[in-house]
């Protein structure tokens, strides 16, 4: 059964949405939907399992309070439906705002008659771009039919995904973990130069693979995390400061690290969240650079502060910088043979997304790339 909700200050529309998902109704629209959407084969499987548990509101809070009521149980709400005006609680924008703080997975459309919030500022306010949509009134009864079903099964599909991941990094640390300590002791015995090179190749491989386990179980955490919901007042000079100490002593004599950070910039944002998206980039940045300077600076534009990292890197084609923040994308390119999974630029964003702060990517072939961090003006 899916549950879903729809959230409207008028009593007629929310009586419309109800009528649209009537039992009586269902079976024979949504198996034509599912056969639409998802092809004839699913055609079967649609009767019972594309069910739906309608859930109404009128007003925001009692919106909010709904769907906390099972945020904690198996059967929780998948998808949500709100409009934007409803006097005199609080707006759209901010239920959906206290919502995906309750649920991050949750799906979450906005349906207005109006055009007066644009979809970037409510991205912007709400955040996770990837699950959440705009519908705009008067809607077809077909089209909430169509978005409820393809928005539970993504719903389903990615906590599949989540939990079959879950499983597989589990199952893959603790062997790793063994073979690791095993030839770590034998690296300890007097070894012929044979021996010793094979298994420091052994210790070379299982640290590599086990660092991409890290960054499959650190993707997976960032949703549920709680961490990047605890915002503080951070001073972007100091921060800067303190990861320059960390990193100058990794440089080697072919790669400088500088920094240009001469003003204490306070911004308000997670600094866990913050420290680890500027770890992700300096790695990257060092990874990428066999020869020249990685620097590292804050500055303020147009009211909204900013922490940059920049390269003189063997850079990246705008062809290539479309896709970088994507699941799996690496920035493959003619003059790199860099190994790894492509999970570090997504798992920036990500965070970035969670934290409401904006990247933006600068780069060119052989010269270099810069990414900088822009937040939000101080409310």
């Amino acid at each position: 059964m899916n549950k879903i909700l729809f959230i409207d200050d008028e009593p007629e529309i929310l009586s419309s949405y109800k009528n649209i998902f009537m039992p009586q109704m269902q079976n024979n629209k949504l198996d034509k939907l599912a056969s639409e959407i998802f092809g004839e084969s699913s055609i079967i499987e649609t009767s019972k399992e594309e069910e739906f548990e309608v859930l109404v509101a009128s007003q925001g809070e009692e919106g909010v309070n709904i769907v906390k009521k099972y945020s904690e149980s198996f059967d929780k709400v998948k998808v949500v439906f709100i409009d934007m005006r409803m006097p005199p609680g609080i707006n759209g924008q901010e239920t959906a705002k206290k919502i995906r703080e309750l649920d991050n997975n949750i799906e979450i459309v906005i349906v207005t008659a109006y055009s007066d919030t644009s979809l970037k500022e409510v991205v912007d306010y709400v955040g996770r771009p990837d699950k959440l949509l705009y519908l705009k009134k008067p809607f077809d009864n077909q089209e909430i039919q169509q978005f409820a079903l393809s928005l539970s099964k993504k719903y389903d599909s990615e906590v599949i995904k989540d939990r079959f991941l879950s499983s597989v990094t589990h199952e893959l640390k603790t062997p790793l973990s063994s073979i690791l300590g095993f030839n770590q002791l034998i690296l300890g015995e007097n070894l012929d130069e044979e021996i010793r090179s094979c298994s420091m190749n052994i210790h070379s491989s299982a640290k590599y693979l086990n660092s991409l386990i890290d960054d499959l179980i650190k993707c997976m955490a960032i949703e549920k995390s709680e961490i990047f919901k605890t915002k503080q007042s951070i001073d972007t000079k100091d921060l800067i400061l303190d990861l320059y100490k960390n990193y100058k002593p990794l440089m080697n004599s072919d790669l400088e690290l500088k920094i240009h950070c001469d003003n204490s910039i306070h911004v308000t944002s997670s600094i866990d969240g913050i420290r680890e998206c500027i770890n992700q980039l300096i790695q990257n940045a060092i990874k990428f650079t066999p020869s020249g300077e990685i620097i590292l600076g804050n500055g303020q534009h147009e009211g909204k502060s900013f922490i940059y990292i920049q390269d003189t890197g063997i850079g990246m084609s705008e062809e290539v910088q479309k896709n970088i923040f994507s699941v799996f994308e690496r920035a493959e390119t003619d003059h790199h043979n860099i190994q790894g999974l492509g999970l570090g630029l997504h798992i920036v964003k990500k965070i970035l997304d969670y934290s409401r702060v904006t990247i933006d990517v600068y780069s060119e072939i052989d010269v270099g790339t810069c990414f900088k961090l822009i937040f939000p003006e101080e409310q």
